[in-house]
């Protein structure tokens, strides 16, 4: 598997009566990004673990749910479960998360894609909604994707295209040219799009 982990941090406001009181959530994911190979009726789990590297309480909850670029067809949402889906973290608390990925024995070859996602908010006791005054807050969310990839006995069935569609220059400086690649997939897994850039000019050379 292949992972990396992100920090978000939310500057909350609880509109209250009569001033405002400013809370501090700062939530940590790790990993955000996994990637899982295996057979149709396969099973395997995966720990997350969530930190709270903020200065106040925050109320943390956790549920599947889909990767808005993916296909419909694609969606593994129905695969995950976890063992926990809400808890409540003090200030540098962590919290570990097991979740279970199931493979259906009819799993169509290719890519299937979904998203474990984390949602914190500051945590505010009704005692202290009481002595401050009624408020309501905002909250953040962040992901962890999974990226699965089912295998098939016909490795014909496992297909790998892409072509660029588009190259664009942009300025990147003072002086400086970049250049925005646009790739399109055109096979049914997913991949990470990697290579050089050769420029030459009207008679080519490089």
């Amino acid at each position: 598997m292949k992972w990396a982990s992100v920090v978000i941090a939310a500057t909350l406001w609880l509109l209250l009566v009569p001033q405002a009181v400013h809370a501090d959530v700062s939530v940590k994911v790790f990993p955000t990004y996994l990637e899982f190979t295996g057979d149709p009726g396969a099973s395997t789990s995966q720990v997350i673990t969530i930190s709270n590297e903020g200065m106040d309480d925050a109320n943390v909850s956790i549920a599947a749910g889909v990767i808005r670029s993916a296909r419909p067809e694609d969606s593994a949402v129905t695969w995950l479960s976890t063992d926990l889906q809400h808890v409540i973290l003090k200030q540098g608390q962590s919290q570990n998360v097991a979740v279970t990925i199931r493979i259906p024995k009819d799993a169509a070859p290719g890519g299937h894609f979904a998203a474990l996602y984390v949602h914190a908010s500051a945590a505010v006791s009704s005692a202290d909604l009481g002595a401050r005054g009624a408020g309501t807050g905002v909250g953040t969310s962040i992901l962890s994707s999974f990226l699965i990839t089912v295998r098939s006995p016909q490795p014909t069935d496992l297909r790998l295209e892409a072509a660029v569609v588009k190259v664009a220059p942009v300025a990147v400086g003072v002086d400086k040219l970049g250049f925005r690649v646009e790739v399109q997939n055109n096979g049914n897994v997913h991949f990470v799009p990697k290579g050089d850039l050769e420029l030459k000019d009207l008679a080519d050379n490089k």
